[in-house]
């Protein structure tokens, strides 16, 4: 038990290491994970801004796969997008990751980023209604801040900065 309990810390602590990380490299490897996702629902996935950040690869990559697949799954066009941009803000880096899905109603998005609170029946949407819980969680623990703005039937643009510790 000691043993499995200090192989899960080491873990963690491994997931939390900070190096300079090519954010287009990871959203090719995150592409390339979905290919089969991507290719069935039609989804059309661009990046552009900064080349690198110094930040844990792992927590990044686990919020940009969230996004993505929240921007596919809730999304009934039959050309889904998502547009994914980067840029440096005083002493932060500012993500977005904009899509053309369902939206999200005015009723619904203050508990957006709660854990386990659904948005939408099992039968419309799978899930558990823990993906943006971890996002909101992810994004504290690198010191940053997470927002979104959505239209009803047009789409959602999820925005989250990480404090500046290097860029190229």
């Amino acid at each position: 038990m000691c043993n499995v309990s200090r192989s899960k810390k080491a873990k963690y602590k491994m997931a939390g290491i900070e190096n300079s990380v090519s954010i287009g490299e990871l959203i090719q490897d995150i592409i390339e994970s979905h290919k089969l996702m991507i290719e069935e629902n039609n989804v059309s996935i661009k990046y552009s801004g900064i080349e690198s950040v110094v930040t844990s690869k792992y927590y990044l990559m686990i919020l940009l796969q969230n996004l993505i697949e929240n921007g596919i799954k809730y999304n009934k066009s039959v050309f889904k997008t998502i547009h994914i941009q980067s840029r440096v803000q005083g002493e932060e880096i500012i993500f977005s990751i904009e899509d053309n899905g369902i939206g999200i109603p005015e009723e619904s998005k203050s508990g957006v980023f709660l854990m386990f609170k659904r948005l939408h029946s099992y039968d419309e949407y799978e899930g558990h209604g823990i993906g943006l819980a971890a996002c909101k969680r992810i994004v504290e623990k690198l010191g940053g801040k997470i927002w979104f703005e959505s239209t009803l039937e047009v789409g959602s643009v999820f925005y989250f900065t990480i404090p500046i510790k290097g860029a190229a």
